[in-house]
């Protein structure tokens, strides 16, 4: 069972859900095809009872903010890599990725020819669960949040990609933890649509962590073939901290 999870004290989420409900034909709480659409009741960074479902993958249908104002559709895994946690989970924690199912979404809403940037977020924020999951958004500025059409073409990306899924027709290719590069790593993105990457976890130079590399490759479904390092994305620092730990996990790298 996929679980589509929105919230209507967000507005993107909000107007997405009421896109599935009349165009898909769809129920709150109710399962149709496969997919079960959840309303949560508290800010979807905060949404941990979500594990309770028993769902094989979440997606959050969610609003995006973005200092720049700049609009863009994005798709992010969850977790936190430094000692804060001020969007929900817990500091140093990951939830567990959904690479295959987030690479779809991020095929699917750059067919929708919307005219706004599509592209894959670092790691950031709650909520902390066990559910494979991740965000999918639509925001920018505020006056995107109410931009109707926008959300709408968010939930039919969500949907497609997921009927995709679940109909089993979907070819992924390898799974890959992103290293480097700033919060919109466009390179990831690259690979991700033009050769099929699959990116689970993406851990950006802001946040170099290589003592939580382990963790992110325990906490994917499916777990990552290899890691992925934007070498000038990074200090030569940090990568050589990476690199070493990547050695004695023995997953395989390479350097873009």
């Amino acid at each position: 069972m996929i679980c589509f999870v929105f919230s209507r004290k967000d507005q993107v989420s909000k107007n997405a859900a009421e896109y599935l409900i009349r165009e898909r034909g769809m129920e709150e709480g109710r399962l149709k095809g496969g997919i079960l659409l959840h309303e949560s009741h508290e800010r979807l960074v905060d949404a941990a009872g979500i594990d309770r479902l028993g769902a094989s993958v979440a997606y959050f249908l969610s609003q995006h903010r973005s200092a720049s104002g700049t609009s863009a559709f994005t798709v992010h895994s969850m977790g936190n890599w430094g000692d804060k946690a001020e969007l929900g989970g817990k500091p140093r924690e990951l939830s567990v990725a959904s690479p295959v199912h987030m690479l779809a979404a991020l095929k699917d809403l750059s067919l929708q020819k919307a005219g706004v940037e599509v592209t894959y977020e670092a790691t950031h924020h709650g909520p902390l669960i066990a559910t494979p999951a991740f965000f999918a958004e639509f925001g920018g500025g505020e006056q995107a949040l109410g931009d109707v059409r926008m959300a709408e073409a968010l939930a039919e990306a969500c949907y497609s990609s997921a009927v995709s899924l679940i109909d089993g027709s979907y070819d992924a290719g390898r799974v890959a933890i992103g290293i480097g590069g700033n919060h919109y790593p466009s390179k990831f993105r690259a690979l991700a649509l033009e050769r099929g990457y699959a990116f689970s976890h993406i851990m950006p130079r802001y946040a170099a962590a290589p003592e939580m590399l382990e963790q992110a490759c325990e906490r994917s479904n499916p777990k990552p073939d290899l890691a992925v390092i934007d070498r000038k994305g990074i200090n030569s620092y940090s990568r050589e901290l990476i690199t070493g730990r990547l050695d004695e996990i023995g997953l395989e790298y390479e350097k873009i």
